[in-house]
């Protein structure tokens, strides 16, 4: 199984330089509204179009507390837009149990929603996961919530994140490793053979609330093709 290559973006001119990079996954994120902003509607929309039949699509609902209604609803406007592969819903504050039971008719009606679980706070994913598993997601991602406190490896060593890895998998869910990564951590973490690597911060010539390079995403996509291919 070949890692694929998730690449946040902000919009459509991102999205259309990210599908001739060769990523794997459009993902809809707004980086200057936290670790999980979301984009507008609209764009939401427009980039699945754009992206149907090159590439997969997710998208995030925002940071918002497990309110489950609030959760609910918010999967319900981005799975509208058909984004057709999964939508990202952040474990925040609230209630976790309930959220899941309301995400419950999407989730039937074929909605793949993954959670993501914060590096940089308490992860708790042994005790998650196999909630997320009996509620149907598709599903778990590790991200950093603070994109100033470092990236992923500053928080979890090779040895949690490789448990995580396997233990997702064997869970029947999908794996993803995201926050803050950079090139030197292609060739480490892509061995693990996650489901999904995600970049943003490593795609843009000034960080990850400036504008994807076209020269950084090949090279993204070059090195994880080469390191988890």
């Amino acid at each position: 199984m070949s890692v694929k290559i998730l690449a946040s973006v902000r919009d459509a001119d991102e999205a259309r330089l990210a599908l001739a990079a060769g990523v794997d996954v459009i993902d809809l994120k707004e980086p200057n509204h936290g670790a999980l902003g979301a984009v507008p509607l609209d764009v939401a929309a427009q980039v699945a179009v754009l992206a149907k039949g090159e590439a997969m699509v997710s998208a995030t609902i925002g940071d918002m507390d497990l309110v489950p209604v609030t959760v609910a609803a918010a999967c319900k406007r981005l799975a509208d837009c058909n984004v057709d592969i999964m939508v990202k819903v952040g474990i925040f504050a609230g209630d976790l149990a309930g959220t899941l039971k309301a995400l419950a008719p999407l989730i039937n009606a074929g909605t793949k929603i993954v959670a993501v679980l914060f590096a940089d706070g308490p992860t708790m994913w042994q005790t998650i996961l196999p909630m997320a598993a009996k509620a149907g997601l598709a599903g778990l991602m590790l991200d950093t919530a603070d994109k100033t406190r470092g990236g992923l490896l500053r928080h979890l060593p090779v040895s949690v994140l490789t448990g995580f890895v396997h233990s997702v998998r064997d869970a029947g869910l999908s794996s993803g490793l995201a926050g803050s990564l950079a090139m030197e951590d292609i060739p480490i973490l892509a061995p693990l053979r996650p489901d999904f690597l995600g970049f943003r911060s490593a795609l843009c010539d000034d960080g990850r609330v400036g504008r994807l390079s076209t020269d950084k995403l090949r090279a993204v996509v070059d090195a994880v093709r080469t390191y988890g291919g």
